[in-house]
Order: structure tokens, then sequence, then C-alpha cells
């Protein structure tokens, strides 16, 4: 008896009969990453809403308090908010696609 090794595929190949699986494989993390970017944008939101919020609490509160430097520091938190609520959708963005172009290049 002759032990004989089936040579390994490579994985640059891909059969032709396979070719369904192929797609639907990148499909799944297309949606994946659609997904991925959803959640991002509801984080994005949820932020967003949160420092209007705060903006209309400011506005109102601003005459009771009469204290200028509340709402100066106020305004402050409000616009860290807002940068960091870009930064993070750009981030969330970007690490989508990164993950999303891993998964694909990894079989």
């Amino acid at each position: 008896m002759e032990n004989k090794k089936k040579p390994k595929p490579n994985n640059t190949t891909k059969p032709v009969n396979n070719r369904g699986g192929w797609i639907l494989k990148h499909l799944i993390i297309f949606g994946k990453f659609v997904g991925h970017l959803i959640m991002g944008t509801g984080m994005f939101a949820a932020l967003l809403f949160f420092g209007g919020i705060l903006n209309k609490l400011v506005h109102w509160a601003a005459p009771i308090i009469g204290d200028s430097t509340f709402s100066d520091l106020m305004i402050d938190v409000e616009r860290f908010i807002l940068y960091a609520d870009i930064t993070f959708i750009c981030w969330w963005a970007v690490y989508s696609v990164y993950k999303a172009i891993k998964e694909m290049h990894h079989d």
C-alpha cells in the first residue's frame, strides 16, 4: 500500500462548483458590515439627541441660574459631545470597513 498525500488546494483558486458558496459568504459579510454601520449610526443619533437635549436644557436653565460661567461650561460640554460624536462615527465607519475587508480576505 502506498501512502500518497493529496496536494492541498491553493487558497487563491476556487473550485468552479463552489462559486455560489463564495458569493454567499461575501453577502453574509456585507450584511454584517451594513449591520455594523447601522449600529454605529444609531449610537451617533443617540449621542446627537443627548447633545440636543443638553443644548435645550442650557438655554432654558441659563436665565434661571444667571451665571455666565455655567452657560459657558455647558456650551463647552455640548461642543465636546458633538466633536466626540463625529470622531466616534468616523472611527466606527473606518473600523467597519477594515473588519469587513479583513473578513473577506480571510479564507
